[in-house]
């Protein structure tokens, strides 16, 4: 009779065991399927989002052209070549006025403004 028992209590927690195990599975099942639905309608929305027409953007380029110097023979004159000189030093001590300038304001900090 004890025997009886014994038997009848590991059939019960055997069956507990089994029916957590199958209701364990059932949800990992579901949340698979789950997972492969959205995965499946986030590649629908990406293919419908390819087929849609990109709108294009026209983008406009302000060129600016350098004056150009002319010279001729009768201009290759010590004095002529060096006034040329001197008005390339000129330019080039302008532009680096000017990147001197823009990256002082780049490097700028601002100071205490409450007062």
């Amino acid at each position: 009779m004890n025997y009886q028992k014994k038997l009848a209590g590991s059939a019960a927690t055997l069956m507990i065991v089994l029916g957590g195990a199958l209701v364990l599975v059932a949800v990992i099942g579901i949340v698979i399927q789950k997972n492969r639905s959205l995965q499946n309608s986030s590649i629908s929305e990406i293919n419908q989002t390819k087929k849609q027409a990109v709108p294009t953007m026209e983008i406009v380029v302000n060129t600016v052209t350098p004056t150009m110097i002319q010279t001729t023979l009768t201009d290759t004159t010590d004095t002529k070549l060096t006034a040329d000189t001197a008005k390339i030093d000129e330019t080039m001590k302008a532009i680096s006025s000017d990147a001197a300038t823009i990256d002082e304001g780049l490097n700028d900090q601002m100071g205490d403004l409450s007062e």
